[in-house]
C-alpha cells in the first residue's frame, strides 16, 4: 500500500534554563524526537476534528469506535475513535534518543 509522512523533526538540542522563556513563545526543547511528536500530535488531532466533523468525517484516519452493549453515549460526550481497518504508524529514527528525549 500507499505510506505517507505524516510527521517529521530534526533537531538536537534544548534551550539552556537561562534562555527558556516562562511565556512559552520559545520551543524549549527541539530535539527531533520532540519535534517530530509534536507534529504528530497536531495531525491527530486535526483528524479527531475531522472525525467529528459533520462536513468531512470520511476524510479522517479515525472512525468512530463501536459502543458495547448499553454504553451509548451520555451527556453529550464524543464518541469514542480508532484508527480506520488497514491503516497503522510506524515511527522510524535515525538515531538513538539521547538524554531526557
Amino acid at each position: 500500500g500507499d505510506l505517507e509522512v505524516v510527521a517529521l523533526g530534526t533537531g538536537t538540542k534544548c534551550l539552556g534554563r537561562s534562555k527558556r522563556s516562562p511565556i512559552g513563545d520559545a520551543i524549549n526543547d527541539s530535539h527531533a524526537e520532540v519535534i517530530a511528536r509534536r507534529a504528530l500530535l497536531r495531525y491527530l488531532y486535526a483528524h479527531v476534528r475531522l472525525a467529528h466533523s459533520r462536513d468531512a468525517p470520511l476524510e479522517s484516519i479515525f472512525e468512530a469506535a463501536v459502543a458495547p452493549a448499553g454504553g451509548a453515549d451520555s451527556g453529550g460526550e464524543k464518541a469514542k475513535l480508532r484508527l480506520r481497518a488497514g491503516l497503522r504508524l510506524h515511527f522510524f529514527a535515525s538515531q538513538v534518543p539521547c538524554g531526557d528525549a
